[in-house]
């Protein structure tokens, strides 16, 4: 058995990949508390390779590169964005996937998404990894974005509400309070839940009840 951190420095590839790794199943781990613990030291299987996106698709990634977020999405498409976007994070160079999904195509626009795949296009791999991999800084200051901010990140992230009440160490109550713009949520839990997205707000919306540490 081995952490995520050792299994990474062993086959050359981020700790950030190596969970992903273990929690999508692609290598045999179990969670131990609140980390995961990977049973074999054995690389994955080679996955197949990306297949080209469709222009609707691409038109709804390059949107949500903009700013990090799924706005304007509801149902499948929601979930395939969030899923492409996770997978960006989790790869170890997200241009090669920006690469197979758009296929030679260069976006016309100058959008901060359309610049992304620009960068990958030609050939800016570590442009391209710092501004998929940036430190999340988002506006927060009205209960509607950070409903919005929690719900996002959290579907990007692949997280149940469970699973996120338990990184953060608050109720799933909390939780969905939260996402769904209720008043209530104490300071101290908004700040452990967007901790535990890896999120840092600008501003926080003023607190209706209560002042948790």
């Amino acid at each position: 058995m081995t952490t995520t951190q050792q299994y990474a420095t062993a086959h050359g590839i981020s700790a950030r990949r190596a969970r992903a790794l273990a929690e999508s199943g692609a290598v045999p781990a179990h969670r131990s508390g609140r980390v995961w613990v990977i049973d074999s030291t054995d690389r994955p299987a080679r996955t197949a390779a990306p297949r080209p996106m469709g222009a609707p698709m691409r038109r709804q990634l390059i949107e949500a590169l903009r700013n990090q977020s799924l706005v304007g999405l509801t149902g499948p498409d929601r979930l395939r964005v969030a899923r492409h976007l996770r997978q960006l994070r989790d790869s170890d160079n997200p241009a090669d996937l920006l690469r197979a999904w758009f296929r030679g195509e260069v976006p016309s626009g100058w959008s901060p998404g359309e610049l992304i795949v620009r960068q990958a296009q030609e050939g800016l791999d570590d442009r391209v990894s710092a501004l998929v991999n940036k430190s999340r800084r988002k506006f927060t200051s009205s209960s509607g974005r950070l409903a919005r901010v929690v719900s996002d990140e959290r579907a990007i992230q692949g997280l149940s509400v469970a699973e996120l009440a338990r990184r953060a160490e608050v109720s799933v109550d909390v939780i969905s309070a939260l996402e769904r713009a209720r008043p209530g949520v104490r300071v101290g839990e908004t700040r452990r839940i967007l901790r535990a997205l890896d999120v840092t707000p600008l501003a926080l919306p003023p607190v209706t009840v209560g002042h948790g540490s």
